[in-house]
């Protein structure tokens, strides 16, 4: 895991902001992301390519290597 910073684009102007990354996200940290995403990618599933993702599935899968952003303790994405 390391330090970054990421830009937020909430704020006017963006503002860096000094966020975690992990590589080989741990699949327990998944429900979170999935608890924190799931509402707002079933509220715009009409609007976007993106919302049908659903990474939780493929947690254990040898195709895929996850990384996750966590600003503090909240999963980011």
């Amino acid at each position: 895991m390391w330090d970054t910073l990421l830009l937020d684009n909430r704020t006017t102007p963006p503002t860096p902001t000094l966020v975690q990354v992990e590589i080989d996200f741990q699949s327990v940290k998944f429900w979170d992301v999935e608890l924190a995403w799931k509402p707002e990618r079933l509220r715009l599933a009409n609007q976007s390519e993106h919302t049908h993702w659903d990474w939780v599935r493929k947690i254990g899968s040898a195709r895929f290597r996850f990384v996750g952003v966590t600003l503090g303790v909240e999963v980011q994405g």
